[in-house]
Parts: C-alpha cells; structure tokens; sequence
C-alpha cells in the first residue's frame, strides 16, 4: 500500500502535470525501475518487471481516470494475490 500510495500518490500526480501520456507512461516506468531493484535483490523475480510496468500503466490510468489511489490499490492487490497464488500452484 505504500508503494501505491508514493508511487501513484505522489509521483504520478507530479508527472500527470505534464500530460496524461507523460503520467501514465512515466509512472510504468518507475514502476518497472523499482521492480529492477527487487530484482537485483531477488534474481527470480525477473517476471515482475514486466508485471510492475503494467501494474503501473493500469494503476496510472485509474488514478487519472478516479483521482483517487484506492482503485489502483486495488487493482495492486488482484495482481500480487494472483501472482502469489500462481506460484503457490507451480
């Protein structure tokens, strides 16, 4: 949820500033560069690059769509609990 709330709260509202293209996108890819953190921490973990980028795109778009951070927190907790599950199964 913190992640949602900096990530969305604070660093897409600042981008959306400059455009909707420049919020959405911008906030994919500092989505995607967290992820490249863990990842760096987590070598298996090369999926959730790729899965941050679009958690980010879907989360942005709610954002701008709502003007609240609650459904992309939402949409957030769907990914990571289908993503947890998947493995779970494997």
């Amino acid at each position: 949820m913190a992640q949602e709330l900096l990530l969305r709260g604070v660093v897409t509202s600042a981008l959306l500033r400059h455009g909707a293209v420049v919020g959405v996108l911008g906030s994919a890819v500092v989505s995607a560069a967290a992820a490249v953190l863990v990842l760096a921490l987590l070598p298996t973990a090369s999926i959730g690059v790729v899965s941050a980028a679009v958690v980010g795109l879907v989360a942005a778009e709610l954002l701008r769509r709502t003007g609240s951070v609650w459904p992309g927190v939402a949409a957030h907790v769907v990914c990571t609990t289908l993503a947890l599950t998947l493995v779970m199964l494997s």
